[in-house]
């Protein structure tokens, strides 16, 4: 039964995206909302944006589906109706904000503080549903519960990081899209971990959507991208994931293979890539006395590019090394323990960095 309804949501976003992201492209330049090249783009033709709206329409038809679909076909898993109904609502809400947000951004209209505070506004209707704040730091620096107004703050600045740090690696194509997959599996993974199916679901529902947008985004012929739509509303996504993630230990019936305080650095690892890019790029354009917000060609994906890849076996490199990153670490905190997964972390980081100051 739960091999047939995981399969069932795949093949439903897979087809769904298939559909639909053509639909998209061909609106896209019947309208001529088209992508020109500039000094940073390795791309050197016009190209039509906005595929991200297909993540949206997807992801939304996921939220607002699959919830009464766990409840109906396995008992154990309900959330009952209004605590289902609040999580929904939440995340419908912070998801049109951001889309509207990545729409504006896509246009070239809205401001870098205009586009923070669409950020904020959908960061602000996710917390407010409560599974979706952090209340414990797991005994970093000796704390443990925490406050509501910090739980609040610290989750909302989660959020806005962890989004711009999203929409940092889609430069180019294929990046930000198998990133995603290489979260969602690995959350997945953890969700599974829980028994938690709709979280698991929507994790196989994010796989099979950015499976089936890698046909478009790498075709020659076909070829859109995610725009800051896209990146936008994955970036939203992969925080709410996040944050839920974060937020069980209430469940006192997960069957994690490590230690659960470990959480904070498995998933620092699984999502290595977008921050370890974004504070690189951040504190080397503080370093060069420009403005943060400023684009360049310093992101890790212009580096690998610059060696001679293509965007598709550039995006390939980078995000196998990743996983294989993720993994490697959440070995290391199953056979030994927390200490030995955050010196290989840290060692592994500074490896990174030797390598990348070469350049």
């Amino acid at each position: 039964m739960e091999l047939t309804y995981y399969l069932i949501l795949f093949f439903t976003s897979f087809i769904l995206t298939w559909i639909i992201v053509p639909v998209i492209r061909a609106v896209i330049i019947k309208n001529r909302i088209l992508q020109k090249p500039n000094f940073r783009s390795s791309h050197s033709l016009i190209t039509p944006s906005f595929g991200g709206i297909a993540f949206f329409i997807v992801f939304i038809i996921g939220v607002l589906i699959t919830p009464e679909i766990v409840e109906k076909v396995f008992d154990s898993c309900k959330m009952g109706k209004y605590t289902s109904l609040l999580m929904r609502g939440s995340m419908v809400s912070a998801y049109l904000v951001i889309l509207f947000t990545g729409i504006q951004d896509d246009n070239k209209i809205l401001s870098p503080l205009k586009k923070l505070f669409g950020q904020f506004l959908a960061a602000a209707f996710i917390v407010s549903f409560e599974q979706f704040r952090i209340k414990n730091f797991y005994g970093l620096l000796g704390i443990y519960d925490v406050p509501l107004l910090v739980s609040v703050i610290f989750s909302i600045l989660i959020i806005i990081i962890f989004i711009n740090s999203f929409n940092l690696i889609d430069g180019i194509d294929g990046n930000a899209s198998l990133n995603g997959i290489s979260i969602s599996l690995l959350f997945g993974y953890l969700f599974y971990c829980i028994h938690s199916m709709f979280f698991m679901g929507f994790c196989i529902i994010i796989i099979g959507t950015l499976t089936s947008f890698l046909r478009y985004n790498f075709s020659s012929i076909k070829k859109i991208f995610m725009g800051d739509t896209g990146s936008l509303v994955l970036g939203l996504t992969f925080s709410i994931l996040m944050l839920k993630l974060l937020n069980i230990q209430d469940d006192k019936h997960f069957t994690f293979p490590f230690d659960f305080n470990e959480m904070p650095l498995i998933i620092l690892a699984i999502v290595f890539l977008p921050l370890f890019d974004t504070i690189r790029v951040i504190v080397l354009r503080i370093k060069m006395k420009r403005l943060i917000y400023k684009p360049d060609r310093n992101h890790l994906h212009h580096y690998v590019i610059d060696l001679g890849f293509s965007h598709k076996r550039a995006s390939l490199i980078i995000n196998t090394l990743n996983f294989l990153f993720s993994i490697f670490i959440i070995l290391l905190c199953i056979n030994f323990d927390f200490i030995h997964g955050l010196i290989a972390y840290i060692t592994i980081i500074l490896l990174l960095l030797l390598f990348l100051n070469r350049k």
